[in-house]
């Protein structure tokens, strides 16, 4: 009987250990400020609205990327330089899915300071059910700076985004 709780700890102990902390702050959108994601910065010409459901999950919030005239190249970005260490490996994931989507470019990256160097995910295919991705990616030796940035340059139609993590890989 020793042996097998012996046994169950241990378990117990690498399932908590197994699921990696999301490096990002509010990731699953749940945290709303003025219609948008707190902790998040819209950058570019682009209209995003966030909503606290309806995202991958029932308990995952959503983003929408969407068009209108002279809006249609633009991000959302979070700064996680405190966070992710250059020279070190990390599992970015993130759920997307298109509403009559198409794009020039989109994806889930993060840049160097004015995109002097991005690794991620990027032009992968998309249909109107969730499609969740991860890579691991390495975070280059020679950056100075990391933000996260979810993308859409030359958007028509809509691109939503759901459960976006970074975590750190041993």
């Amino acid at each position: 009987m020793q042996l097998k709780m012996f046994l169950l700890a241990g378990l117990l102990v690498l399932g908590v250990s197994l699921s990696a902390e999301n490096l990002l702050v509010n990731g699953d959108f749940k945290q709303q400020k003025n219609s948008l994601p707190a902790a998040w910065s819209v950058v570019g010409k682009i209209d995003v609205t966030s909503k606290i459901s309806g995202g991958v999950t029932p308990e995952s919030g959503v983003v929408c990327f969407s068009v209108s005239p002279g809006k249609n190249n633009g991000s959302l970005r979070q700064n996680v330089r405190q966070k992710v260490q250059v020279g070190k490996k990390y599992r970015l994931s993130v759920a997307m899915k298109g509403e009559n989507f198409k794009a020039a470019d989109w994806g889930f990256l993060l840049i160097n300071r004015n995109w002097k160097g991005n690794v991620g995910m990027r032009r992968f295919a998309l249909k109107d059910s969730w499609r969740k991705m991860s890579k691991v990616v390495t975070v280059p030796a020679e950056w100075t700076d990391v933000t996260a940035v979810l993308f859409a340059a030359q958007l028509e139609g809509k691109l939503m985004v759901s459960d976006v993590k970074i975590e750190a890989v041993n």
